[in-house]
């Protein structure tokens, strides 16, 4: 019986450990968590000695894989609520600048955020002018001349 509480323990800090490394969305660590206090509860049922070297170490490791687990989910799950930086949905709306003119059979090039894009207009803009963006066709921008 020593044998199946001390597997309990070590197959817990394994499925912490491997949550650590996947990043599985917690289902490992709760596993793990359940695993371990299902070994202590055992020990404790079977008077089962245990060395008291093995507990000082098995403990403090458990306790901190657990934290390790803990932050990594709470930094995905931050992560995962996050706003887009990047893509279609934030650019529609800003503003940029066009640096070289865009004709209705010619893009051209304009800057937004520091980044020069290829742009498409309907109308004819000049160097220089301000544009809105009001589309994305892969990598080119549909503009909009003004504001």
């Amino acid at each position: 019986m020593c044998a199946f509480a001390e597997f309990l323990i070590i197959f817990s800090i394994v499925l912490i450990m491997i949550e650590i490394i996947l990043s599985t969305g917690g289902i490992l660590a709760f596993s793990g968590i359940v695993s371990f206090f299902i070994s202590l509860i055992l020990i404790a049922i079977w008077h089962i000695p245990v060395p008291t070297l093995f507990l000082e170490i098995t403990i403090p490791t458990f306790i901190i894989l657990f934290a390790l687990c803990v932050i990594t989910i709470i930094l995905a799950w931050k992560a995962h609520k996050k706003e887009p930086i990047v893509g279609e949905k934030t650019l529609i709306g800003k503003t940029a600048k066009c640096v070289k003119e865009i004709t209705k059979d010619k893009p051209g090039l304009v800057e937004v955020d520091g980044e020069l894009w290829t742009a498409i207009a309907d109308d004819e803009v000049k160097e220089g002018e301000t544009v809105t963006i009001v589309g994305q066709e892969s990598l080119k921008l549909k503009v909009k001349k003004g504001v």
